[in-house]
């Protein structure tokens, strides 16, 4: 079979973003989750171990523990792993991958909930050609908790580039 260029690119975008697939919007009758931290401030990263974007439910320790490893592979000194109850939570996390420079920045906005299924919102932040950047290679990364859920997983992308005039 033979794919286009837009089809390979497509199907590499996917995989880099471990296949959620996008959906246009949160459902009217899905309930907003409270974002909480570790245990007090939730992860936000520029620098990581994560080179590829990703977009990412963990609902159990050993994954956590991965995540974590990963996290702050290219540091000298990590932090301990912090505590979560999966019976009872789940971490989302979304990172940004490479970039040859500062001022990118990746957020989860909002988890939403419709039974077991949730919905995250994800906003990628790009500087624009007007803002000073340093060039050092950071790869942004953030984690929130959340209630535990079971169900499917959509994703909601958004693209934000910052104006520094």
């Amino acid at each position: 079979m033979h794919w286009s260029k837009v089809g390979r690119v497509l199907i590499a975008a996917c995989v880099a973003v471990a296949c959620i697939p996008d959906e246009p919007g949160v459902p009217s009758g899905a309930e907003p989750l409270e974002l909480r931290g570790f245990p007090d401030e939730i992860v936000a990263e520029q620098v990581s171990g994560f080179t590829a974007p990703e977009r990412m439910v963990i609902r159990d320790v050993e994954n956590w523990q991965e995540f974590w490893d990963i996290l702050y592979a290219t540091t000298t000194e990590k932090p301990p792993l912090p505590a979560v109850d999966f019976s009872q939570g789940m971490v989302v996390a979304a990172t940004m991958g490479s970039r040859n420079t500062t001022g990118y920045s990746v957020h989860i906005d909002a988890v939403h909930a419709e039974g077991e299924d949730i919905w995250i919102e994800v906003r990628s932040r790009s500087p624009s050609l007007t803002c000073p950047r340093t060039p050092l290679q950071t790869a942004p990364v953030t984690a929130v908790r959340v209630d535990r859920r079971s169900g499917g997983v959509s994703r909601i992308e958004r693209g934000e580039t910052i104006d520094c005039d």
